[in-house]
């Protein structure tokens, strides 16, 4: 399963220390049983949402966990929850493990339905979409595609 968290930080001169604790807070995941793997992004395009991370987990059975309950979720980010805005967390089925996103590329988030995005938005060639069935959470995006892209243009 995915999980992917988005969200905007409202208070630009404490981004930089910011990184630095989601990075601490990323780590602390990966000590939760059922969590995989993880990876954060940023957006290029102005979204209101312009940071993600994407995780791959065991089962939704992770979230019910006394250790997540303890170390995850927006209440694991302290005093720096005032400046998470925009924050929303979405369970995905329809992919077995997240996709190996390399330091030079980059991931695409499609939040269109299948169909419409197949007609109307043009991917270069060889480039995979994996569509992502909605599960769980809170529910905020319910069309997600994901792709890898080498080239941000």
């Amino acid at each position: 399963m995915i999980y992917i968290t988005e969200m905007a930080f409202a208070d630009p001169s404490r981004l930089a220390q910011w990184h630095a604790h989601y990075l601490r807070n990323i780590a602390n995941l990966q000590t939760v049983p059922g969590f995989l793997a993880s990876q954060r992004f940023e957006a290029l395009a102005d979204t209101p949402s312009p940071f993600s991370a994407l995780h791959e987990i065991a089962s939704a059975d992770v979230f019910e966990s006394a250790i997540y309950k303890q170390r995850g979720g927006r209440g694991s980010n302290g005093d720096w929850q005032k400046d998470m805005i925009n924050w929303h967390r979405n369970l995905y089925s329809g992919l077995d493990a997240t996709p190996e996103v390399a330091n030079d590329a980059y991931l695409m988030f499609i939040d269109e339905k299948r169909e419409v995005a197949e007609r109307e938005i043009a991917v270069p060639a060889g480039v995979h979409i994996h569509w992502l069935t909605l599960v769980g959470l809170d529910r905020t995006i319910p069309d997600r595609g994901i792709a890898v892209l080498d080239d941000a243009q």
